[in-house]
C-alpha cells in the first residue's frame, strides 16, 4: 500500500509540474488551490513526529503548523492545538507554559547544555 501511495504521491507530482508549464506557456496564473483536510489520524502521527524532531526543545501548536508547512504539509492549528492538549491530558507530553514536549525530554533543560561533565572543579 505504501509503495501504491507513493507511486500516486509522483504522479501527481509530474502532473502539477506539466499543468505549471503549460500555463506559463499560455501566461495564466495557476489557480489556488484550497488546502484540504488532512486524513484522520494522520495529524497525530505529523505532531508526534514533529515532537520526537523537535526533542527538548519542545513545540506549540504555531511552531507545529510552521514547521508542517516548511514540508510541504498543511495542519490546521486549532486541531494541533486541541491534539497537544489531549497528549498533556494522556501524559504523553508535558506543557512548560511556553511548549510542549514529549515525556522522555522532560527534565532536560531546552536550552541550557552543559559545558563540562567532569565533577572536577579545577580550571
Amino acid at each position: 500500500m505504501r509503495e501504491r501511495l507513493d507511486n500516486i504521491r509522483r504522479e501527481i507530482e509530474k502532473l502539477q509540474a506539466q499543468e505549471s508549464l503549460l500555463l506559463d506557456i499560455l501566461g495564466e496564473e495557476p489557480t489556488k488551490t484550497v488546502a484540504k483536510r488532512a486524513p484522520k489520524g494522520s495529524v497525530k502521527i505529523r505532531v508526534l513526529e514533529l515532537l520526537e524532531s523537535q526533542g527538548r526543545s519542545g513545540l506549540n501548536a504555531a511552531r507545529a503548523v510552521e514547521l508542517s508547512e516548511a514540508n510541504g504539509d498543511t495542519l490546521d492549528r486549532g486541531s494541533v492545538s486541541s491534539l497537544l492538549s489531549r497528549l498533556k491530558q494522556d501524559d504523553v507530553v508535558v506543557y512548560d507554559g511556553s511548549n510542549y514536549r514529549l515525556k522522555k525530554y522532560t527534565g532536560m533543560p531546552s536550552a541550557i547544555t552543559p559545558l563540562r561533565t567532569s565533577s572536577e572543579g579545577s580550571f
